[in-house]
């Protein structure tokens, strides 16, 4: 009985040293990316079946906090446009026939016209909102390389197809509902097609305060 007792003190200081305590893991806090545009040299976040292609960031470039309306329809708070002009320049300002809108991103819930069966199209949620201290900049859009449209089926109703962009440059603006004091935003523009030994380009669409908030910019702090 006694080597029994002894036999299994061993055995278990064996497995003690085998197996270490661990130390618990501590999850990373959460944080909003204010950095600046650039290129992802990788994907190391887009999963083994997302396709990323663009990044879209809005930026803050104002002295004083901004607050930008959001919705979780991408489409909605980001609108595409097919530009048929010779440069990224002209292709912030252009407008009239040269300019086209086209859906860069998924359709709400809209089923696609390939799909057996749909759930139908449906909201997304209901709008909320951001505020970005001077500087700041979050994500709001990833492009897969992928256009949409909507399709009125005859056997199906309204569903969704995909098309290949066409050579052109695609200009990405900011979309903001609110009739008055909307803010003063620049589009970000990409030439398509982007070559694939680029990366992953990061655009920034920069917004500041509407120009009725210009006296707030240039107001001095308080005790300055």
């Amino acid at each position: 009985m006694r080597y029994a007792t002894m036999g299994a003190l061993a055995a278990l200081a064996l497995g003690c040293e085998k197996d270490p305590p661990r130390a618990p893991t501590v999850a990373p806090a959460a944080a909003r990316d204010a950095g600046a545009a650039g290129v992802d040299a990788g994907r190391p976040d887009a999963g083994p079946t997302e396709r990323v292609v663009l990044r879209l960031r809005v930026k803050n470039v104002d002295r004083i906090p901004l607050r930008l309306l959001t919705n979780p329809d991408t489409n909605e708070l980001i609108h595409a446009h097919r530009v048929n002009v010779n440069s990224d320049r002209a292709a912030v300002y252009a407008g009239g026939p040269r300019v086209e809108r086209v859906k860069a991103f998924p359709i709400g819930q809209m089923p696609m016209c390939t799909a057996d069966a749909g759930a139908g199209y449906g909201g997304l949620g209901q709008p909320g909102s951001i505020t970005l201290a001077p500087g700041e900049s979050f994500e709001a859009a990833r492009w897969d390389g992928i256009l949409r449209e909507e399709v009125l089926d005859p056997q199906r109703g309204v569903c969704a197809r995909e098309l290949a962009p066409t050579p052109a440059r695609y200009r990405f603006r900011l979309d903001q509902p609110q009739r008055e004091g909307a803010p003063d935003c620049i589009p970000a523009v990409t030439a398509w097609p982007i070559p694939e030994d680029a990366g992953v380009p990061v655009l920034e669409i920069r917004c500041r305060n509407a120009a009725r908030d210009a006296g707030a910019r240039a107001a001095p702090a308080a005790g300055g």
